[in-house]
């Protein structure tokens, strides 16, 4: 028989057991599910972090970029807690480029369509709405040179602006020459600034160099003698003038304004009598005497022109120029001592080689005329002119008497 207090022990445990088994759930199809299902709440709430994750990036990204990317359609009927990105700021039209400023460069001024100042008086060249060559052209173009090219700050702005050489080409030379400056316009377009010297074979003034000083002054190296076959005049004919910008316009700042006048020319004697000379040439001439008619109805008759280089240095560009005459033809096909000859508009052009210093060229013309009488004079000149105009100064005329047998 068990003893009192184990009794008193197996009861406690028995109640105990029985308060407490309802509580106690079985491990049951039930209890699975639940797992289950806790399980996959955890999964979607991984997966959703980490989509947001990689969502907030990007956008992170775009904003530090200033933009906003578009929002992705939203599945959820949830609301999103995530914040509306801002909007983008509206972009306008593109503005319009801006002016060109700086350096005008030669390709741009090449490129561009100007007003010149104006050319001498009859010089028959165009001054508006001008576009500048690089290369020779037909008659009337004007040539930009490459030589006499250069830039300088002229008007104190701080910007060099180009300086150039302009020719305007025609029919006969010498071509009419300026310099001119160029800046830019209030639109950026190149435009003339003004000019810093002209020729004018009037005075005459001849272009020979240009020189850009750092302080902004051009100078301007001019001759009275027009530069022929290659060579310059020597240093006795030449001037260096300067000029600066000032009131809108260039001005002689340094340097003579004029070449002196040379004493007029010298005078010598030849079988027509005292003849004219320049300070190169002295020229003598023979009378034309005209025969009796030949078969053919023509009096034919010549005359001697001896011409002299009286200069001191050698002289490679001489030519005798015969103006040609109503009355007296003059037979091209006839002429002695004159290895190259040319006939252009009503001049005939002997050029009879090179003359050193006291050297001669004596040139044999022959002439055919149909009438008489009365007694009269041909005129004849020497010069130094090659295939252009004569060079200003160098021209000796000498007359020929022509007479009938």
């Amino acid at each position: 028989m068990p003893e009192p207090r184990d009794s008193r022990l197996s009861g406690a445990f028995e109640a105990y057991r029985t308060l407490t088994l309802d509580a106690v759930v079985p491990a049951g199809p039930d209890a699975v599910r639940r797992t289950v299902r806790r399980r996959r709440r955890r999964r979607v709430t991984t997966v959703a972090v980490v989509v947001a994750a990689a969502v907030a990036a990007p956008v992170a990204a775009w904003a530090a970029l200033g933009r906003a990317p578009t929002p992705a359609p939203v599945t959820s009927p949830a609301p999103s807690t995530a914040p509306a990105p801002s909007e983008s700021p509206s972009v306008g039209p593109s503005a319009s480029p801006s002016a060109p400023t700086g350096r005008i460069e030669r390709a741009e001024l090449l490129a561009a369509t100007v007003d010149l100042p104006a050319w001498p008086a009859g010089a028959g060249c165009r001054a508006r709405n001008v576009r500048l060559a690089e290369r020779t052209g037909g008659s009337g173009d004007v040539l930009l040179s490459t030589s006499a090219y250069a830039y300088g700050d002229v008007d104190g702005d701080g910007v060099p602006e180009p300086v150039a050489l302009l020719r305007c080409l025609r029919g006969r030379s010498p071509y009419p020459e300026q310099v001119v400056a160029f800046d830019r316009g209030a639109d950026g377009v190149p435009v003339a600034l003004g000019r810093v010297f002209r020729s004018d074979p009037r005075r005459p003034e001849w272009f020979v160099a240009l020189d850009a000083r750092p302080d902004g002054a051009l100078r301007v190296e001019v001759a009275d003698r027009l530069p022929t076959d290659g060579r310059e005049p020597d240093a006795a004919h030449r001037q260096t003038r300067t000029y600066r910008w000032t009131d809108a316009e260039f001005t002689q700042t340094g340097g003579p304004t004029a070449f002196p006048v040379e004493p007029p020319p010298s005078v010598s004697t030849s079988a027509t009598g005292p003849t004219p000379v320049s300070p190169l040439f002295a020229v003598t001439t023979t009378p034309v005497v005209y025969g009796p008619p030949d078969a053919d109805g023509w009096r034919r008759g010549m005359t001697t022109v001896t011409v002299t280089n009286i200069g001191s240095g050698r002289l490679t560009d001489v030519r005798v120029t015969l103006p040609d005459s109503a009355e007296d033809t003059h037979e091209h096909t006839r002429v002695e001592s004159c290895p190259t000859a040319a006939h252009r508009g009503t001049f005939f052009y002997c050029y009879p080689g090179p003359l050193e210093p006291g050297g001669r060229a004596v040139v044999g013309l022959h002439f055919i005329r149909r009438t008489t009488g009365p007694d009269h004079h041909l005129t004849v000149q020497a010069e130094r002119g090659g295939e252009g105009a004569a060079v200003p100064g160098t021209t000796t005329r000498a007359d020929i008497p022509v007479t009938f047998e």
